[in-house]
């Protein structure tokens, strides 16, 4: 996927890094190859890396019988969880 740098202006393809932050914190981010502008994709700890692989099981339920009202209230509930987490880890780690 092509997008511009805001810093630069210039076009690029993704290529998504992960670096080890401490213990089970991984940041996820890219940088721009021409002026090395870093993007936050986000931080994970351990629980959200659970819910987010809970998640891609959700999603490759291919029969509609199979996503049962529980099913798809838990992918709900596991999406605001991960969000939560998400910024949780953005504002110990970003400040």
């Amino acid at each position: 996927m092509n997008v511009s740098c805001d810093s630069c202006k210039r076009d690029f393809e993704i290529k998504p890094k992960k670096r080890k932050v401490k213990m089970d914190i991984e940041k996820n981010y890219f940088t721009c190859p021409h002026c090395k502008h870093v993007y936050l994709l986000n931080y994970t700890d351990r629980e959200a890396r659970a819910l987010q692989r809970r998640q891609s099981e959700i999603i490759s339920i291919r029969s509609a019988a199979d996503k049962t009202p529980e099913i798809i209230q838990e992918f709900g509930e596991n999406k605001i969880k991960i969000a939560a987490i998400f910024e949780k880890l953005k504002l110990v780690y970003e400040s």
